[in-house]
């Protein structure tokens, strides 16, 4: 069975809509910065024992992927582990579901384009197909069209 719970009107939200999404996110940014404050050093282990946690291992992870099987999605966490070298360890990352210390163990080194007009194809492919939708929806969108249909019949 469906209910209406409530009406909301165009244009940008109230506070008192949105307070109980953004309450959380608030939180949880606050207790990301509390305990960023307390990470001290790059000793893996010492912050893992500080903290009362375990260190785990991510691997085979690619460039483009943001959810990692230990910790979920974490895009934020993943960007900043590609911008390291190999042997570097992060700062505190504030991540979606909690505080992160990344250490690259190994970074192999990309392996070069092989049939790059393919790989170019199969890129480009999926946004020529949506050319032609895209381009009449921006066409109704931005014509100004008069009914006179009343006048003929």
């Amino acid at each position: 069975v469906a209910g209406l719970k409530s009406i909301q009107s165009a244009g940008l939200p109230s506070v008192d809509n949105i307070k109980d999404e953004i309450e959380q996110l608030v939180i949880n940014e606050k207790k990301g910065e509390m305990i960023s404050q307390r990470i001290q050093g790059d000793n893996l282990e010492a912050i893992a024992a500080n903290f009362s946690t375990q260190l785990d291992t991510a691997r085979n992870v690619i460039f483009n992927s943001t959810f990692l099987p230990s910790l979920g999605n974490e895009p934020k966490v993943i960007g900043t582990a590609f911008t390291m070298e190999q042997g570097q360890v992060s700062g505190p990352i504030t991540g979606k579901s909690g505080v992160f210390v990344v250490k690259v163990i190994r970074k192999p080194t990309p392996g070069s384009a092989t049939n790059i007009p393919q790989l170019r194809r199969s890129l480009s492919s999926p946004v020529r197909s949506q050319v032609p939708a895209q381009l009449i929806q921006a066409m109704k969108k931005n014509a100004e069209i008069e009914d006179n249909r009343s006048r003929f019949y």
